[in-house]
């Protein structure tokens, strides 16, 4: 058997951060720059070894184990010819006596096959970092999250806290101008006056009157060229104008903090929130508007629509929201606009409504009552002509051949005129009665107090002067959000899909974490399936070796950061 002369290279490290739990490793672009890299960070070599078998794990070095105790990690070539780095971690080094060591090892395959022959295949990632950050992009829904909310006010539109001045709106029955006919699209016959509310103390509320008495004609009921139907405030502004445009502009913070990814500002990290302070509110969800919300000038854009028509009505909705470009189904709406009474002198109002008709009416049944008593009085004397007529009906038959005919004939014209004054006797049983009701109703009618008219219908959020559109950042805590955002920067986005994985593109360091993953390249079977156990647990992939493990590298203020290269 022929001698063959020991050829092989052993070198160890220390400070090298990898172990055999595989959750991370380093990335070299090349076997050229893994090569180099390690060669720098020799600690001894030793030259002229017996062959390594890689599968045996363990192997003697001429050296006291002492020194050796605190190298992590090794390699060694067995054949020049071939220049076949085999990288490894070192589990254990024997004391065997003081020239010589047991050392331990157990192959990386990462370093070993994976990163000089291995390629990952297109496979469901779980979750890995993302070289594409912007904005509504990545939605995927995360495991992490918060349920503990800050609300920061967005100032749109100089809104400060209500919508200012009100207007009273009289709508009327006065016919309106043709060209008012239709308002906002819908037929209306009423017609709308609106008058500035003065402002206490300086009064003006004798030139408001004014203004309404206009519309009226007058408050006499007789002479009024109009009834009012309805009575209500309503911002002033929205009066004569009925649309108005706001622009949201998200400044990309929380309260004090920025975040670095910009999946926190999306649901359900952050949204916006809108309320009316009156009971209406509205969640937005940023991503959903079209384009880059976090970084753009205009922001997002909503449109008001206004109306008098029907007690007024003001609606706003998200303008190209959720692929819609006038979302109207996710609008915030007011409609309870306070409602407000107006009152009538009761006796006027009786006269107008044809009280004073009836009255007349009323007295000319009295005086045919009278009327009845005298027919009353006449109705005995006809009975007794009708007693005497047939007491003589024998003596007049041999006069006459049809001697009842003109008898029959006047009593008939008696009964008739009696029967109908019995029948005006229905109305009052008696002519007291008649003559205390009609005394009583002018009574009633002189005497009652004025009539108020319509719906006093309040709305405190107008009274106290804060109903308008407010509009929220709502987000998670600073706290809550610096968490999850060094979650993210350390473990990357959610992806749970199928494509090709990412293992590049981070300043300091990519996670990836497959299900199933599937590895190509020249290396054992053995190999391939570890490698994939391995990114299906899990891994992360270092720019720098000097650096695994460090995840607050780079920074001064203690978050982790590992920005897109």
């Amino acid at each position: 058997m022929a001698y063959v002369q020991p050829n092989s290279v052993i070198q160890l490290f220390r400070g090298i951060n990898l172990d055999n739990r595989y959750m991370h490793t380093i990335y070299f672009a090349n076997e050229s720059a893994q090569n180099s890299w390690f060669t720098g960070k020799v600690y001894k070599t030793y030259q002229g070894q017996s062959y390594t078998r890689y599968t045996r794990n363990q192997i003697k070095i001429k050296d006291d184990a002492t020194s050796l105790l605190d190298c992590t990690y090794m390699r060694f070539m067995n054949d020049r010819t071939v220049d076949k780095w085999f990288y490894a971690f070192i589990t254990a080094i024997e004391y065997i006596n003081e020239n010589t060591a047991l050392v331990s090892y157990e192959i990386d395959v990462m370093q070993t096959w994976f990163i000089q022959n291995g390629t990952l295949l297109p496979c469901y990632i779980e979750r890995q970092h993302v070289n594409d950050d912007t904005f509504g992009t990545n939605l995927e829904a995360e495991p992490i999250g918060s349920d503990v909310y800050d609300f920061t006010e967005i100032t749109v539109n100089g809104i400060a806290g209500d919508f200012g001045r009100y207007d009273i709106v009289l709508c009327t029955t006065a016919e309106p101008q043709e060209n008012e006919m239709i308002r906002d699209g819908i037929v209306c016959g009423a017609t709308y006056d609106y008058f500035p509310l003065p402002e206490p103390p300086t009064g003006g509320f004798g030139q408001l009157k004014n203004r309404i008495l206009q519309a009226l004609g007058s408050w006499d009921k007789q002479q009024q060229k109009a009834d009012i139907v309805d009575l209500f405030m309503f911002p002033l502004k929205f009066c004569s104008q009925n649309n108005e445009t706001y622009h949201v502009i998200h400044d990309g913070k929380f309260d004090n903090y920025t975040p670095k990814n910009n999946k926190l500002h999306s649901y359900p990290y952050s949204s916006l929130y809108i309320t009316t302070n009156d009971g209406d509110t509205g969640m937005y969800k940023w991503e959903y508007f079209e384009g880059d919300i976090i970084h753009s000038s205009t922001g997002a854009q909503f449109n008001l629509n206004a109306t008098l028509t029907g007690g007024g009505y003001i609606e706003m909705h998200p303008r190209a929201y959720n692929g819609i470009l006038e979302n109207f189904d996710a609008k915030i709406v007011m409609q309870n606009f306070p409602k407000c009474s107006w009152g009538y002198d009761a006796y006027q109002a009786w006269i107008a409504n044809g009280g004073q008709y009836k009255a007349n009416y009323e007295m000319n049944m009295v005086q045919r009552k009278g009327a009845l008593a005298i027919a009353q009085g006449g109705l005995s004397g006809v009975s007794s002509i009708v007693g005497n007529a047939g007491s003589t009906i024998s003596s007049q038959q041999a006069k006459h051949p049809n001697p009842m005919t003109p008898i029959n004939n006047t009593i008939g014209s008696a009964f008739t005129g009696v029967n109908t004054v019995l029948n005006e006797e229905q109305t009052y049983l008696s002519f007291t009665e008649a003559r205390d009701k009609i005394a009583f109703e002018f009574k009633d009618a002189r005497y009652e107090p004025n009539i108020l008219l319509g719906a006093q219908v309040p709305n405190i959020a107008v009274g106290k002067e804060y109903l308008c559109y407010k509009f929220y950042k709502m987000h998670i805590r600073d706290d809550e959000a610096k968490r999850i955002d060094d979650f993210f920067s350390v473990y990357g986005y959610a992806i749970n899909k199928v494509e090709t994985p990412n293992l590049t593109g981070r300043q300091y360091w990519n996670f990836i974490k497959t299900h199933n993953a599937e590895i190509s390249g020249n290396m054992p079977s053995s190999s391939k399936s570890a490698i994939g156990k391995i990114f299906d647990g899990g891994i992360f992939f270092w720019r720098n070796g000097d650096q695994v493990g460090n995840f607050r590298q780079s920074v001064t203020d203690g978050s982790v950061n590992n920005p897109i290269v």
